[in-house]
């Protein structure tokens, strides 16, 4: 998704995260949180604090249930010294493709990562500061969130890096997480240009993320105690009658020919996941790009004529342009290819032209790419929910 609020936070200084974080001096807690997208419970979290470790699963339903265990060592400034990190499904079986585990040691200026296959891979990236992400854990935010807080900088930016980050080939780390406090209960942490926003204690613990301004859209939430294994085989459970969460957006193709035009679309399918998808815009956003995933491409080979202006033979990327009042569609054609789908920039716009809008008869779940092909013309129509957009084209002789 693309929304135009959207903003990298421009940070005139960093600040130095030198200062003790109060995490390890507290006494020990216990925290639960679940994350949810729409109506699907996309993972649980529950981890406990003793000193300066920190004990936590996350269990995760991303197309089959993984509980991740992890147990990260804190260092005397509150900083990570250590990171373990398993996965296995609730038989005790590694899902395919993981390894056996992955260790994480972090310096002052370097981050080794051993990744346990059927033998160690060892790399070192050269980072300073460097702070564990990995899946949905908001342990590992609180870590940076909490050293943070500890300087008195209601600023800064912060080396957040995933645990396999250290494993591939990175000849640099990619960019810091940039955080602003708000107050005494509030701050935002800009990922990649997106805003998620948090509650947080005084101290920098969490109480609540949201996503909704970014790509993901996801919630989490303080939750009651859980029995993490119960809950990992309730979760099976439900995988094994069918009720898999999906993992994410499926990726898919529509190829159709049109009065001697050949037209390909390769797009993902975002879910419904029960929400309201268009509202304020879709999922919130003025410009969408018609899809999930990377930019969705659409390509002929042949001039086509829509509204009577032509879209030249070649390649492009669609996004559908809505107001937040929902008052009209357009769809843009834009000549940048092969970028993410938040990527989007107007001065290449090749053409744009207005959606029709119209019920389905029956809501569509998964976001539709359809070609009604006929003879030298045809009709694009995008379905979703219970809305199909459409708009007619002709070949041009």
């Amino acid at each position: 998704m693309y929304t135009r609020s959207s903003r990298r936070l421009s940070l005139g200084v960093v600040a130095v995260l030198s200062a003790a974080s109060p995490l390890a001096s507290q006494t020990p807690v216990l925290r639960t949180y679940v994350t949810t997208l729409g109506k699907d419970t996309l993972g649980v979290e529950q981890y406990t604090q003793s000193g300066n470790i920190i004990t936590g699963d996350l269990i995760t339903r991303g197309g089959g249930t993984v509980i991740n265990h992890y147990v990260i060592t804190l260092g005397p400034n509150g900083g990570p010294a250590r990171l373990e990190l398993t996965q296995r499904k609730v038989d005790g079986s590694i899902p395919p493709n993981a390894p056996n585990s992955v260790t994480v040691t972090y310096g002052p200026d370097t981050m080794t990562t051993v990744i346990m296959r059927d033998s160690a891979i060892t790399r070192t990236l050269a980072v300073k500061d460097a702070f564990p992400v990995f899946g949905n854990s908001m342990a590992a935010y609180e870590i940076f969130l909490s050293r943070l807080r500890a300087t008195k900088a209601d600023s800064g930016a912060v080396a957040a890096l995933g645990v396999n980050a250290g494993a591939t080939a990175l000849r640099a780390p990619p960019p810091p997480y940039a955080v602003k406090f708000f107050g005494h209960d509030s701050a935002r942490v800009w990922n990649q240009g997106f805003a998620q926003h948090v509650r947080v204690d005084q101290n920098g613990r969490v109480l609540g993320l949201t996503g909704r301004a970014t790509t993901l859209k996801i919630e989490i939430r303080p939750t009651q105690m859980v029995g993490i294994g119960a809950t990992a085989r309730a979760f099976a459970a439900s995988d094994a009658a069918g009720k898999t969460v999906a993992a994410g957006s499926a990726r898919d193709s529509v190829r159709a020919a049109v009065g001697g035009a050949r037209i390909a679309v390769d797009y993902f399918r975002p879910l419904t996941r029960g929400r309201e998808v268009f509202k304020n815009g879709v999922l919130g956003d003025t410009i969408w790009r018609t899809g999930a995933n990377n930019a969705t491409q659409f390509k002929t080979d042949a001039d086509l004529v829509f509204g009577g202006r032509t879209l030249p033979a070649g390649t492009y990327t669609l996004w559908t342009h809505v107001p937040p009042d929902n008052s009209r569609y357009e769809l843009i054609f834009n000549k940048q290819i092969g970028q993410w789908g938040t990527d989007y920039h107007a001065d290449q716009n090749m053409l744009t032209v207005p959606l029709t809008v119209s019920r389905l008869p029956a809501p569509v779940d998964a976001f539709t790419i359809l070609v009604d092909a006929g003879p030298g013309q045809g009709v694009l129509l995008l379905q979703w929910a219970g809305t199909q957009l459409s708009v007619p084209f002709a070949v041009r002789q």
